[in-house]
């Protein structure tokens, strides 16, 4: 049995991973934005942050519970309403 991937699969595999990164930047973009906007954070503080944990979805999500406690951005806006 061959475990090998084909040309097609992997660029197939690529072309989702590079979708899903530029959707994670642009949601990581998204929060910060919000964050900033809303005086949740600052932007020394969110560079701080990233700077040492990384720019990751996750990082801006830790961000909102230590701030907020809440989990995400979704529920956060959920609870503004």
């Amino acid at each position: 049995m061959n475990t090998y991937k084909t040309a097609r699969e992997i660029e197939r595999d690529f072309a989702a991973r590079r979708t899903q990164g530029a959707s994670t930047l642009s949601a990581c973009r998204e929060v910060w934005g919000y964050l900033v906007e809303t005086g949740i954070a600052t932007d020394d503080e969110l560079n701080l942050v990233s700077n040492i944990n990384g720019f990751t979805l996750e990082t801006m999500e830790s961000v909102i519970y230590v701030r907020t406690g809440y989990r995400s951005l979704e529920q956060l806006r959920e609870e503004e309403n």
